[in-house]
């Protein structure tokens, strides 16, 4: 199977790179500075591609975010004048949606998301809501959000869970957010699906 892989050079596109060269998959990296992609192989030179993982990402900011919302509409207009490409999987975030999420801890659910979320995060889960609002305008797209709960870096997947929409969690390591997203180009992938992704 051949993939772009958008935010490549972000921690989490490294780990998906890492993972899709192991299980045999062509790789174009879609990176904003080619000189510093870490990776080397072979497989990183695919001109077609059958499905897009978008890991882009952004720091929080008190200025306005359009990253996730405008750089989608780019994606899915260069994959509707493809032949062949329909499938589409991005990260969004386990903070997205109307209503507050449910975590673990009464300072977690009470204190900290909603400053995360209201505040400190503010634009950044606003345009994530932008972007999502979009897909599902997108029914010629095989779509799916995975929404990851606080990223960490570990080594080697777990036995992480996917649910629709949200799910009890604190945290999603990156190589689970990695597999996670792998395992949607499979037969079992949820096309046109909001799916909460929690570590442990």
């Amino acid at each position: 199977m051949n993939i772009v892989v958008f935010g490549a050079n972000g921690p989490t596109g490294l780990e998906v790179c890492r993972q899709a060269l192991a299980a045999g998959y062509h790789i174009t990296a879609a990176v904003r500075r080619p000189d510093e992609f870490q990776l080397k192989d072979k497989s990183l030179n695919v001109v077609k591609a059958n499905a897009v993982l978008s890991t882009l990402g952004t720091p929080y900011s008190h200025n306005e975010i359009r990253l996730y919302s405008v750089s989608t509409k780019a994606i899915v207009e260069a994959m509707r004048a493809s032949d062949s490409c329909r499938r589409l999987v991005v990260v969004s975030s386990g903070l997205t949606g109307r209503n507050l999420p449910k975590v673990r801890g009464f300072i977690q659910r009470n204190v900290v998301v909603p400053i995360l979320r209201n505040v400190i995060g503010r634009t950044v889960y606003e345009d994530m809501f932008r972007m999502e609002n979009y897909l599902e305008t997108c029914t010629n797209i095989e779509w799916t959000v995975i929404r990851p709960w606080r990223l960490i870096s570990v080594s080697g997947v777990s036995n992480y869970r996917l649910a629709e929409d949200f799910t009890v969690g604190n945290f999603t390591t990156r190589p689970d957010l990695a597999a996670a997203m792998l395992a949607e180009l499979g037969t079992n992938g949820h096309i046109h699906k909001k799916m909460a992704l929690i570590t442990g």
